[in-house]
């Protein structure tokens, strides 16, 4: 009597429960691997990004009949003056910064003056504590931080140059690959899949990228028609940090309403500053960014601060900048992959 082969692999009894925790293993071997190559993996990230942007503007192209032969070429030599300009704001503001610093700290210090003098004898609890000496230093420790950031991805900018030509490059050499190595219905259901994922990513990734944008240049404008100093500086960070949520657009809040505050003598004009960047926060960070994505996010709340936390520690201040969008990019991967769909929509709200 012959036997009947049996479908699958028999685990040895109790090997199931093995299954998980080798999982939780290989995670944790793969996030400790991914902290270590962080300077690879950051540029890396950014360069897909900057794909998917590429892409969008050569398909705009493309309907005015414009080859892409020549397309590509122009939007690498535009990226490329982008990174230069922003490496000689970034360097310039660093310098004047630390010029400006000594006065920004008098007027301070003329500012807690006058208002100890207000306070009079309960101003001893103020007093007894260098409170400028520490806001300073606390100030300048989270500015090195960030400045120091900004300063390391845009010395990296050959090497995000180069990974975004290598990408571009390789992925229709990718769609061939797919077709060779599987049959004709699986391949199209591969790619099929594959497309849906990209088009919902693009229109994150560009959207996303265009109200970051939007936010960095209204915010430029408002502290350029104040003549509030480092103006154009502010708003790269803006753009920045508004990809950070809410924490982002606290602290891109916070830098020039703090200059204002030292650079002015009367305390209303950075009243007025903070009145017109939280309108322009508010505005296109939660009115016009939710329109123009619609339900194509949807995170939980806890899934966002899990993201920040997670990729804050994995890579730092790049990481928490990359924390949304790469949990975005997840989250629509898993929408359009049947078998992580149940996943998918336990990382929504509601």
């Amino acid at each position: 009597m012959t036997e009947k082969p049996q479908d699958g692999v028999n685990l040895p009894p109790g090997s199931s429960a093995l299954v998980p925790l080798l999982g939780v293993l290989v995670a944790i071997a793969l996030a400790g691997a991914m902290k270590a190559t962080g300077s690879i993996f950051i540029p890396l990230v950014i360069s897909i990004f900057l794909c998917y942007l590429i892409n969008f503007i050569t398909s705009a192209l493309a309907r005015l009949r414009l080859p892409e032969i020549l397309t590509i070429p122009i939007i690498g030599a535009v990226l490329l003056g982008l990174f230069l300009v922003l490496e000689l704001v970034v360097v310039n503001t660093i310098s004047d910064i630390s010029e400006q610093a000594p006065l920004y700290q008098r007027r301070l210090e003329n500012l807690v003056e006058g208002f100890l003098e207000r306070l009079g004898p309960h101003s001893t609890v103020f007093t007894e504590v260098d409170w400028i000496g520490r806001l300073f230093e606390a100030s300048s420790s989270l500015s090195v931080s960030l400045f120091g950031s900004v300063v390391n991805f845009v010395s990296k900018t050959v090497l995000v140059i180069l990974y975004t030509a290598f990408i571009l490059a390789g992925r229709k050499a990718m769609t061939n690959r797919v077709i060779k190595a599987f049959s004709e219905a699986r391949a199209q259901e591969i790619q099929d899949t594959l497309t849906k994922i990209n088009v919902a990513v693009q229109r994150y990734v560009v959207t996303k990228i265009l109200v970051s944008l939007a936010t960095g240049i209204l915010v430029s404008v408002v502290l350029l028609a104040f003549g509030v100093d480092f103006a154009l500086f502010w708003g790269l960070l803006t753009f920045l940090l508004n990809f950070i949520p809410t924490v982002g657009s606290i602290i891109a809040t916070l830098f020039p309403v703090l200059v204002a505050l030292l650079q002015f003598d009367s305390p209303w004009t950075a009243l007025w500053v903070l009145i017109c960047i939280m309108v322009v926060q508010q505005v296109l960070g939660s009115v016009i960014d939710p329109i123009l994505q619609g339900r194509r996010l949807n995170l939980s709340p806890i899934v966002i601060l899990f993201a920040l936390v997670f990729f804050g520690w994995l890579w730092g201040f790049w990481g928490m900048v990359l924390s949304i969008p790469l949990t975005a990019m997840i989250k629509i991967s898993m929408d359009h992959t049947r078998s992580l769909k149940p996943i998918a929509i336990m990382l929504e709200k509601g």
